[in-house]
């Protein structure tokens, strides 16, 4: 009983106004659903980038440069991304160079350039507050992704399948 108590005790003094008076509350932030949809909008138009060069839409400039001009493409949308990792996403382009498997493949560049559930991690859907409660509910975790299904819909071209 005594341990019921000093858990409770703990869990009352931990509040949100006690810890930022120790300077030790850190919140996850709750992204709103606009800025949610708009990550979506980018990570879209990431695809998209990938997918004309796919094409071979970058021109007849050799295939190291048409690689570098689609990097330098995919590194500015991300700069737009709330997303402030832009090192590690450059890493992450880079280990792609040269990632030839079928699109729909489970590990290809663009399976993983559209990766909702990374995408969703990265703005904290899988994060919860101070109390244990998720920060996200599932209408809205629902919501995302039937947003991201609507606006990747287009980005399935079976020539790269």
């Amino acid at each position: 009983m005594e341990n019921n108590n000093f858990k409770q005790l703990i869990k009352e003094a931990l509040t949100p106004e006690f810890l930022k008076e120790q300077e030790e509350w850190h919140p996850q932030k709750k992204y709103s659903m606009d800025e949610v949809k708009r990550e979506i909008d980018l990570v879209v138009q990431q695809g998209e980038a990938l997918l004309k060069y796919q094409d071979g839409d970058y021109g007849e400039i050799g295939e190291y440069e048409a690689w570098e001009s689609l990097k330098e493409d995919l590194i500015e949308i991300h700069k737009l991304s709330v997303i402030e990792n832009v090192e590690g996403f450059t890493n992450f382009v880079d280990g792609n160079d040269g990632n030839k498997l079928p699109n729909r493949s489970s590990g290809s560049f663009m399976t993983a350039l559209l990766d909702i559930d990374g995408l969703l991690g990265a703005l904290n859907f899988e994060e919860q507050d101070y109390k244990g409660y998720d920060l996200y509910s599932q209408e809205e975790w629902d919501e995302a992704v039937n947003y991201w299904t609507s606006k990747t819909q287009k980005l399935n071209n079976p020539k790269y399948d």
